[in-house]
């Protein structure tokens, strides 16, 4: 798949890129909120902006981990459907 397919493929699911790269990694394991800023080069109040759209939209839960205060950021059984259905 091209570039402009995978773009295509996104923005056809009303995703920004942001989100979908949340989507995808997510579909390896659970992160932190953290990971996601840092991946996406922005403040952790803006990866929680789109981790909150996420969320919003059933791709995403959080989830504390236990036995600490931390929050981890899972892909739900939808976003992980969304994430097949766009490289599929």
């Amino acid at each position: 798949m091209t570039p402009e397919e995978l773009h295509q493929k996104i923005a056809r699911r009303e995703l920004g890129l942001q989100a979908y790269l949340i989507l995808r990694n997510l579909t390896e394991s659970p992160e932190m909120p953290s990971y996601f800023a840092k991946l996406l080069g922005c403040s952790l109040i803006n990866a929680y902006g789109h981790i909150n759209r996420l969320e919003d939209r059933g791709m995403v839960e959080k989830k504390r981990k236990k036995g600490n205060r931390n929050i981890e950021i899972h892909l739900t059984e939808q976003g992980q459907q969304l994430v097949r259905e766009i490289e599929g």
